[in-house]
């Protein structure tokens, strides 16, 4: 019986304070009717029809076998109990919470979550205690069978006895409206369920940890007298637990529907359902409860007995039965196996009462012989050979988890010595004398050795424990880093990355900090990086404050708080076309600006000081301003002649760009002080200023800009938001529309300028909101936020079209180039280039249409190259480093079926395969060496020592067979058959070297010999055929101690390389699966399905991020990449919407090669 887990959330204020109610057929509340003066006598006749009603009402049979007990009167007596009945079918029958309350006493009922055989179970709010509990329901026909009511009721009373942390707690055991209840502690699933979905033998520690807390649970219900007689995964229930047993599990079929997935933490187990328990008082005076069976009566889930719950030929029921569910439940977990499971309860008592039980570590080999022996003590046929108590069940594991030798190991042969002595005495005493010496140094060295063995056990536990937690530690600060990634926070992008690699430094190495910081870089063009190396530099960067683009679209200038100004050429697309200046101004500058005809470059500092330079090559002209409060904003007349300027003293400044003396031609206005009052505010600063035209200024002052004219500083319009402060504005390219950004109100209006008319209001935006930006053609808006998120908005209905994530802290400023590029600058001291069209689910990487169709399988040959095989035609040779290609004419590929390829590494030599058969060439010209022979290969593999393998189709089309072939390719044997075709061939570089053949629904396995040939006896790693899958590709892990495997209908596992037990399950894909690459430190896998390719945990099976083109994947490879790291290359192809034309061939690239500041080198 399964109850849901507790929700974080509390009921609302008003249940707490007034439990809601529900009106009964006579206008009487269901309140708690144990307050009411006492209930009215139901006779027996009237009960059994309540229980027939019940029935009905549920869709089951009647359980009195009589329709007729339904229809009848309803009489006064019935009626209040028939009220309850009625509503707890209600909450039955529905899938959702009901969005009418009910209740039952004072517990407000929320969903039903689970039933068994004399109860239903609800999820409740206890609004006395307001809590959250599980509320067990007696059925009507409970109060029929008075034996069935005692059954229900004892259970809470045997379980009262108990306490213990893995034992589920009773809160309260009472009647309502005559139904007997118990209300206990709210759990979540069973291990029953959690088995379902996991259904491979778990980790022996795991298994261990685990039964000895439930034996510990036992055991102090021994000591109440307590026996539970029914220990089954269906009556361990699950709950959230920091330092619980189990792994979280926050994969989709992780918790049951509208139940939350517990994905942060572990689970610990407790022991449930008492309903079968016995006490183990024999009189009536000596106990208040009552027997539950009576003699010969078998009670209990069958698979899981006992033999002397069978026959009593095999002793009393007594604590040591369960003993023996302990062991089965062990055993359980140690091979995933249901040991006495049958066709029918007989079956399965057959095995309970004959079979002996086959050792764990022949289903599973490698379980510790210490182990295995727990487990065969536990399940042994006869009570007297078990444990004697579960006390020393828990001790005996608890000695295994610790490394030392446990009570129940098998006999050394030093202890089958000592039994052979004591049977025959006169022999022993005849060797006795001559043996001692030897007898005594042999045990002083087996002493010796068990001490170095245990402590090296110890030390291997307690290293191999520090491992899994600096593991989960690391994965945790990597998933919450792409978390941050996903809401555009790069701040903790930086911060969790490190933390993860601060746990485990193997992830400095790692594909997935490339893979994640290869997602911030989704720019076209990294304009201007900090000193330090952008985005990540070892100390804080210089803040880019401001960006402005040169007329003629030639260049762009930038502003940093440093006192940089960068001038940087650009080209027609907006990328550098030359290098960069770099001016030291001398002061922090807040804002830059181009003079009319692109001469001159405009710096407002935080000193006061307005200067001019030169754009051509960055010298200082001249100081407009030499001092003074801090300027915010600067901008040139469209007149050329003319400068303005303001900031934190509320004055604005017009003055000649040359005047022949200091402030000569100076204009000052403050049309924001008295006697004006257009602006009633306390003293704000003018935060950005622009020319409309000669005579007009658009200011930005508190929460309003303002349209001035000048000289005389009369207001001509206002466009006021309703919080301050406006922190930029820019104009449309017409001149027609205002956009203003701002601070409090974190969001971005567009107003009409000829009629002051708000035009539009952008979505509030997480942070404040301080450049802005309009596209040439007016179509789209761009904002800069404080969160880092650069956003693209549909000017016309204000709906966001796109959000960009890369910087690493605030963005400063933002604009779009003539070109419908974007710009913008971070504080991370970056200024990049965007592309405002570019598919946003693939920032990061590349895409390169092929000039050829239908591609069909990808190799990487070496270096940055990658050969590209297709249908039909010449293969293409691509170098990923300069994205440039070209066909090698020397190969040529005919027919219409696919093309495989591999490379032999050692020898440089490339094997390529379509129908006409399989040749080899020498890398890196496509020098061809020999055909081996006709035959097409449908998978190709070459072994360490250079020796070529094949896979080939049978004649019948159905079957295949593994082929090698000689060390000169001059001749080939058959290794093996098998029913079915082989679709993939996988080599373990490890120890040993292995060789994994996809066959259908088969995954076999070869060794390696010596010499270097393959053995011919292989073994069935993996079958599928029972679920009816296909393994489609596999890769094996770095160390070669895992296999990774997806299937045709997409469903991806890494099995033990040696065991073939399963792992761990990848998250699942919609489609057929087609390539799979593991990280090098064996932490991260990427898998590829037609649809997308994602980066995963190889230890849980979570994803961390996804690439999804908007084409069909074929393949993907990984290559070394010189100098620049490791690149990610995915081919496909993309299919035309209408017609016959062929599907044209698509590459991806995604440059993993990026690392943390001395991470080390680029893998």
């Amino acid at each position: 019986m399964t109850h849901s887990p507790q929700p974080p959330d509390e009921p609302p204020e008003e249940s707490r304070a007034h439990p809601p109610t529900f009106p009964l057929n006579n206008g009487e509340p269901l309140g708690d009717t144990a307050a009411r003066d006492g209930h009215a006598e139901l006779n027996d006749a009237e009960l059994v029809r309540l229980a027939a009603i019940d029935d009905k009402l549920a869709g089951l049979a009647s359980s009195s076998g009589n329709d007729e007990d339904v229809g009848g009167e309803i009489t006064p007596e019935m009626a209040e109990l028939l009220d309850t009945i009625l509503i707890l079918r209600g909450v039955a029958a529905e899938e959702q919470k009901p969005v009418v309350e009910r209740m039952f006493g004072k517990y407000q009922i929320i969903r039903k979550i689970g039933e068994g055989g004399f109860a239903e179970v609800y999820e409740v709010i206890n609004t006395k205690l307001v809590r959250r509990e599980a509320l067990k329901i007696a059925r009507p026909e409970v109060l029929v069978d008075p034996e069935k009511k005692r059954r229900f009721l004892r259970e809470a009373k045997i379980a009262a006895r108990v306490s213990h942390p893995n034992v589920v707690a009773i809160h309260e055991v009472g009647e309502h409206d005559r139904l007997p209840y118990i209300a206990e502690e709210l759990c979540g699933e069973s291990l029953h369920n959690w088995l379902t979905r996991h259904p491979g033998p778990i980790a022996p520690c795991v298994a261990a940890k685990l039964v000895r807390l439930l034996a510990d649970a036992v055991h102090v219900a021994h000591t109440a007298d307590v026996v539970h007689r029914d220990i089954t995964p269906g009556n361990i229930l699950l709950v959230p637990s920091a330092d619980g047993v189990l792994p979280p599990d926050d994969r989709p079929l992780s918790h049951a529907a509208g139940m939350a997935p517990q994905t942060t933490l572990r689970q610990d187990v407790k022991l449930c359902d008492f309903g079968l328990g016995a006490c183990d008082v024999v009189s009536d005076s000596g106990s208040d409860l009552p027997p539950l069976t009576a003699t010969g009566s078998q009670l209990g889930t069958p698979e899981w007995m006992s033999p002397e719950q069978i026959g009593a030929e095999f002793g009393t029921v007594d604590k040591r039965t369960d003993i023996h569910s302990l062991g089965l439940v062990l055993d359980r977990l140690l091979t995933g196996r249901s040991l006495n499971a049958g066709r029918s309860p007989t079956e399965s008592f057959r095995r309970i009462l004959h079979v002996e039980p086959e050792p764990a570590n022949r289903i599973v080999p490698g379980i510790s012989a210490d182990l295995v022996a727990v487990c065969l003590k536990c399940l042994a046929k006869k009570p007297d050979d078990r444990y004697p108590s579960a006390a020393e069940l828990a001790v005996d594991l608890a000695r295994f988890l610790d490394g030392r030798p446990t009570m129940a190991r098998p006999l050394t042969p030093l202890q089958r010595l000592g039994r052979w002595t004591r049977r025959r005495p006169a022999i022993a005493i005849g060797i006795a004398a001559t043996g001692l010496a030897l007898i005594l140094g042999m045990m002083a060295v087996r002493e010796r050795i068990m001490r170095f063995n245990l402590v090296a056990r110890q030390a291997a536990l307690a290293h191999q424990d520090a491992l899994e937690r600096s593991a989960a530690e690391a994965t945790g600060h990597l998933r919450h880093a792409f978390e941050s990634y996903r809401t555009g926070d790069g701040e903790a992008v930086l911060a969790e990355l490190k933390a993860s690699v601060a746990a485990e430094p193997s992830l400095s190495h790692s594909l997935a900090e490339g893979w994640l910081l290869g997602r911030m870089h989704g720019e076209i063009a990294m304009l201007l990086e900090g000193a330090a190396g952008a985005p990540l530099p070892t100390s804080p960067p210089p803040q880019m404050h401001s960006i402005a683009l040169q007329p003629g679209d030639r260049g762009m200038a930038a502003g940093a708080a440093d006192g940089t100004l960068s001038i940087l050429p650009l080209a027609a697309d907006g990328t550098p076309s030359g290098k960069a200046i770099s001016v030291a101004t001398g002061h922090e500058i807040n804002h830059v600006a181009y003079s009319i005809d692109g001469s001159l470059v405009a710096t407002a500092g935080e000193d006061g000081r307005v200067s001019l330079w030169s754009a051509d090559d960055g010298h200082h002209v001249r100081d407009v301003a030499d001092g003074g409060a801090p300027v915010f904003g600067v901008d040139f007349a469209p007149d050329g002649k003319r400068l303005a300027w303001a900031g934190t003293d509320r004055t604005i400044r017009v003055a000649p760009i040359f005047a022949a003396m200091p402030g000569e031609g100076l204009v000052e206005l403050r049309p924001f002080d008295p006697p004006f009052a257009a602006i009633d505010t306390k003293a704000p600063d003018l935060e950005a200023i622009r020319f409309l035209d000669d005579h007009r200024l658009l200011v930005a002052v508190d929460f309003r800009v303002c349209l001035l004219r000048i000289p005389s500083g009369e207001i001509e319009r206002e466009f006021a938001g309703s919080e301050g402060d406006v922190q930029s504005f820019a104009l449309s390219a017409d001149r027609q529309r205002l956009l203003v950004s701002g601070w409090f109100e974190k969001m971005a209006r567009v107003w009409d300028l000829a009629t002051g008319e708000l035009q539009l209001s952008l979505k509030q935006h997480p942070q404040w909101v301080k450049g802005c930006g309009f596209s040439p053609d007016g179509r789209r808006i761009v904002t800069g936020c404080k969160d880092g998120v650069v956003r693209i908005f549909d000017a016309a209905s204000g709906r966001e079209l796109h959000s960009i994530v890369g910087h690493v802290g605030r963005v400063w400023d933002v604009c779009f180039h003539p070109s419908g590029r974007i710009l913008s600058a971070g504080g991370d001291g970056t200024v990049r280039l965007w592309d405002a069209d570019g598919q946003w689910n693939l920032l990061g990487t590349h895409q390169i249409p092929l000039p050829t169709s239908t591609v069909r399988c990808i190799q990487a040959v070496g270096g940055d190259e990658v050969v590209v095989l297709s249908q039909s035609g010449a293969p293409l040779r691509i170098d990923t480093a300069s994205r440039e290609g070209t066909t090698i004419d020397e190969v040529s590929l005919s027919g219409t079926r696919q093309s495989f390829s591999s490379v032999d590494p050692s020898r440089r030599r490339i094997a390529i395969s379509n129908q006409d058969g399989k040749r080899i060439y020498r890398l890196p010209g496509f020098e061809p060496i020999l055909t081996v022979d006709h035959a097409p290969g449908v998978a190709l593999a070459w072994g360490p020592s250079g020796r070529f393998y094949s896979g080939i189709h049978e004649a019948d089309g159905r079957s295949g067979s593994l082929v090698a072939h000689s060390l000169d390719l001059s001749s080939a044997e058959t290794i093996e058959q098998y029913p079915e075709s082989v679709n993939y061939l996988a080599v373990a570089v490890g120890s040993p070297p292995r060789l994994a053949v996809a066959t259908g629904s088969m995954i076999r396995v070869h060794d390696f010999l010596a010499d270097g040939s393959l053995a011919k006896k292989g073994k069935t790693l993996v079958d599928l055929s029972a679920s009816g899958l296909n393994a489609a590709v596999m890769a094996w892990s770095p160390d070669g101690d895992r296999l990774a495997f997806g299937t045709l209908g997409g469903q991806v596992w890494i099995v033990d390389g040696v065991s073939g037990s399963r792992i761990v399950e990848v998250s699942s894909f919609a489609r057929a699966v087609r390539g799979i690459i593991w990280g090098d430190t064996g932490r991260t896998l990427i898998v590829a399905d037609e649809e997308c390719v994602r980066l995963c945990d190889a230890a849980t099976g979570t994803m961390f991020d996804q690439l999804r083109p908007d084409w069909v994947i074929e393949a993907m490879t990984m290559v070394a990449g010189e100098g620049s790291g490791p690149r990610l290359v995915v081919t496909g192809n993309a299919f035309p919407a209408v017609g016959n034309a062929l599907p044209s061939g698509r590459l991806l690239l995604f440059d993993l090669g990026r690392r943390l500041p001395d991470s080390g080198k680029n893998q």
